[in-house]
């Protein structure tokens, strides 16, 4: 008696976990392109945000360069506000090149465009990595010339280091993630399309 109940219960739970798998699976069209809308202007804002911020740092960098006396804060504030020029024509390279994703192109096109936006990414680290790493170089010769205690010492490698990892975390989190789940949701959208036809 019960084993009969134990089987009809299994049987149940066994034709729910099967409605359940069919309706995960079932992507429809509007579904993948709101996903990929969605994921798409996330990546425009994050875009728009660094840009702000770049500029915003431009002037204040030339605010302190101009109070400057040290030799290795001058060079620091310098590279500083050439490097953040930089970023601003690379993030206004970017946005320009986000303009182009557009759904009612071909799906093809859109996966060109979130690869290439892909590259730009991966070639923004290697650069930001390198170009963080130089700029480190005259600060910590800024410690050593004035002979500052250790405390500063301390708190500058910690900042270095804390600042590495949220940077490392944020194109993880961030830039990887949306990438990855845009590519997935383009190729579910070629998918349907193939279907349809």
């Amino acid at each position: 008696m019960e084993s009969e109940e134990l089987k009809e219960t299994q049987a149940a739970l066994d034709v729910r976990l099967k409605e359940n798998d069919r309706t995960e699976e079932t992507v429809t069209p509007e579904t993948a392109r709101s996903k990929v809308n969605r994921l798409f202007l996330e990546l425009k804002i994050r875009e728009i945000l660094n840009l702000v911020g770049c500029i915003i740092v431009i002037p204040i960098g030339w605010s302190f360069l101009e109070r400057s006396e040290n030799k290795l804060m001058l060079i620091a504030l310098i590279y500083t506000i050439v490097f953040f020029t930089g970023c601003i024509i690379w993030h206004s390279y970017k946005i320009r090149g986000l303009k182009k994703f557009d759904l009612a192109k071909s799906v093809s096109d859109n996966i060109y465009c979130i690869n290439r936006y892909n590259l730009q990414i991966k070639r923004e680290k290697t650069i930001g990595t390198i170009a963080a790493s130089i700029l480190i170089i005259p600060l910590f010769l800024r410690y050593v010339e004035t002979e500052s205690i250790s405390l500063l010492w301390g708190l500058t490698s910690c900042t270095v280091i804390l600042s590495a990892l949220a940077t490392y975390w944020f194109y993880k989190k961030i830039y990887d993630k949306n990438i990855s789940s845009v590519l997935k949701s383009l190729d579910e959208l070629k998918a349907l399309k193939e279907k349809e036809e």
